[in-house]
């Protein structure tokens, strides 16, 4: 019995070990304007001996465009193959006879252009299925980090100009001299308010009147 819990203890901890070693695959985050072309890079993290990958991903479609697809100089070696058919869709097929060292660059570049949007709009890849083999036939283990992208709706002529600094100063001159137009009205209001008479100004005053304790005091010879 405590040979088959070391067993099993042994086995969880190769299972983490390899889960920690594992190769990442990482699509990372981006920051677009809608309406412009852009390139989406695919990454590995570390690899020793990467000689074919296959990789299934999907990507609204409604938001995102596929263009093309282009290796990088790290896999230039490797055949590579791109099904897009369906929209919103890819599937990605490397392979060679000799696999090639990775180290935090992209092994493929995905060329996309970003739909309109009329308002910040945040969407990202799914990656169905990835497989990564070594020259050697083995499977490597993988793991996944797809980070969102972020689509911001094109500036308008009139969002640039509002936005320029000379239109910046210009509105700040502006609120400027509405306020001192604004202190201005109220003093010329206060000037123009009618005085009171000097009748109604005496009426107001309340007249001193002598107390009970002053008449009870005796003036000192």
């Amino acid at each position: 019995m405590t040979r088959k819990i070391i067993t099993c203890s042994f086995f969880i901890w190769m299972m983490g070990a390899c889960s920690i070693y594992a190769t990442e695959l990482i699509i990372p985050s981006m920051k677009i304007t809608s309406g412009s072309e852009i390139v989406i890079p695919v990454l590995i993290d570390d690899i020793e001996n990467m000689a074919g990958i296959k990789l299934s991903l999907e990507y609204d479609k409604q938001l995102l465009t596929y263009q093309k697809g282009e290796k990088t100089p790290i896999t230039s070696s490797l055949m590579h193959i791109i099904n897009d058919k369906k929209p919103g869709k890819l599937i990605i097929v490397m392979a060679g006879a000799r696999g090639v060292k990775v180290k935090n660059e992209p092994i493929i570049k995905l060329f996309f252009k970003a739909n309109t949007v009329t308002s910040e709009t945040k969407t990202n890849f799914t990656v169905n299925e990835i497989q990564l083999m070594s020259d050697q036939l083995k499977e490597i283990n993988s793991m996944i980090r797809s980070e969102s992208m972020t689509i911001q709706p094109m500036k308008t002529k009139t969002d640039v100009q509002n936005n320029s600094p000379g239109n910046l100063n210009k509105q700040k001159d502006q609120k400027l001299n509405q306020n001192i137009t604004e202190k201005i009205k109220d003093e010329i209001l206060n000037i123009a308010k009618p005085q009171p008479s000097k009748e109604a100004v005496a009426q107001s005053i309340t007249p001193v009147t002598e107390s009970p304790i002053s008449k009870s005091i005796t003036p000192t010879k």
